[in-house]
């Protein structure tokens, strides 16, 4: 069955392949005629083309135009392209960081189970011979941390327990103790 399938497409792409090489005219001859006129329009249009680029794409190197370009002055916008500018412009203003309040009282610890950062802990991982990482979520954002990491650019992780971690809200220097529900 298979070699009977591939005997026919075989000798089908025979067909198409005389069909395609020799064309519908019965003879060379129509053939050979039909080739040499686009053979002789191909090479005029070859012969137009290198006319036009021969102007462009010269590679002699001619003095007299050289020295007329060594000799032009520049009458641009007065910048030199070749030396930065950044020395010039004033610094962009940029807030300064917050000090660090006195540690006697600065931070005040919460105890909520809807903790006002919006922060929600749902889980510990814990994996053999590596530290544990919690489980907290945001809306629709989900965010896996150890301690230390910081979280959301925003809360850093400060201390994991069994079912509680303790986390530092670093734009307003808060501490609030999420529970594990």
């Amino acid at each position: 069955m298979k070699v009977a399938a591939a005997c026919a497409l075989s000798a089908l792409g025979l067909v198409m392949l005389g069909h395609r090489t020799f064309g519908p005219e019965s003879g060379a001859s129509a053939h050979s005629e039909s080739s040499s006129t686009i053979a002789t329009e191909s090479a005029t249009f070859a012969r137009k083309i290198n006319a036009n680029r021969s102007d462009s794409l010269d590679p002699t190197l001619r003095i007299s135009q050289l020295e007329l370009t060594e000799q032009g002055i520049y009458e641009g916008s007065d910048r030199n392209i070749f030396q930065s500018d950044w020395e010039d412009k004033p610094e962009k203003w940029r807030p300064e960081p917050k000090k660090p309040q006195s540690t006697t009282g600065a931070t005040t610890t919460l105890v909520t189970s809807a903790p006002p950062i919006g922060l929600t802990f749902f889980g510990i991982a814990t994996t053999l011979g590596s530290p544990r990482k919690i489980c907290l979520a945001q809306d629709r954002d989900i965010f896996i941390g150890a301690e230390g990491d910081i979280v959301d650019r925003r809360y850093k992780i400060l201390r994991i327990g069994p079912s509680t971690v303790a986390i530092e809200d670093l734009l307003e220097n808060k501490e609030y103790t999420l529970t594990l529900p």
